[in-house]
């Protein structure tokens, strides 16, 4: 959904989606790879697990992004249903919408945490914390920067 909001032709759409499911594919396999214990990648430590459960992920989300997307290219009449779907104004006020609110609540979970956290792990409390700022500097400059676009 983020890529609709391009202002580009559907097809270059469709293959900037190929392209970043294929970095997806990429990421997922360096993950595994870089995994210290990926040979026994079902081994118990939760670094392992970590590291071979995003990596599978980033693998499949990528893959089958990829299948959708060939199979969008090859079907005119899906492409166009699709087509129309991207450009629809209300499905995108309807995603910016959703989206508002799931930052608002996965901020105010995050003060939450910072609270919770505080009782029990000055550690874990504070990056938190760090968390917060650094979304609150990146919210700063994608304001900045879409007030200079729009």
């Amino acid at each position: 959904m983020i890529i609709s909001m391009f202002n580009m032709p559907f097809h270059k759409k469709v293959m900037l989606k190929i392209w970043t499911s294929a970095l997806f594919i990429i990421l997922g396999g360096v993950a595994i790879v870089i995994n210290p214990g990926s040979v026994e990648a079902h081994g118990e430590s939760f670094r392992n697990g970590l590291y071979f459960g995003l990596g599978t992920g980033l693998i499949v989300a990528g893959a089958v992004n990829i299948i959708k997307c060939v199979q969008l290219l090859r079907n005119a009449e899906k492409f166009r249903v699709a087509e129309i779907s991207d450009s629809d104004e209300r499905r995108r006020f309807i995603f910016a919408q959703s989206f508002i609110w799931t930052i608002f609540f996965m901020r105010v979970l995050i003060f939450v945490a910072i609270v919770v956290a505080g009782m029990y792990s000055k550690t874990v409390c504070l990056t938190l914390a760090a968390t917060i700022g650094v979304y609150g500097i990146i919210m700063r400059i994608c304001y900045t920067v879409a007030r200079k676009l729009y």
